[in-house]
């Protein structure tokens, strides 16, 4: 019995403990106010982490906690 509480707290507090947050948005062109499809946002010094706008220029990205820099690029700009 000990061994089978053992383990639900240790699958609990994995749970508990990994904490993640989810960043989103839209961009758009601030002169033109039009949708920004297809760019790029970056979370720095994390290659291969990151997201592309869709066609309304939405974009979600889900993190551990922590801070970071998020950079957007787009090939128009």
């Amino acid at each position: 019995m000990k061994n089978r509480w053992t383990l639900i707290f240790l699958v609990c507090g994995f749970t508990f403990f990994s904490q993640n947050y989810t960043i989103s948005g839209s961009l758009t062109d601030s002169e033109s106010g039009e949708d920004l499809i297809g760019a790029r946002v970056l979370v720095k010094d994390q290659p291969g982490v990151g997201a592309i706008t869709n066609v309304y220029g939405f974009y979600s990205l889900t993190l551990p906690k922590g801070q970071y820099t998020i950079v957007f690029q787009s090939i128009s700009f």
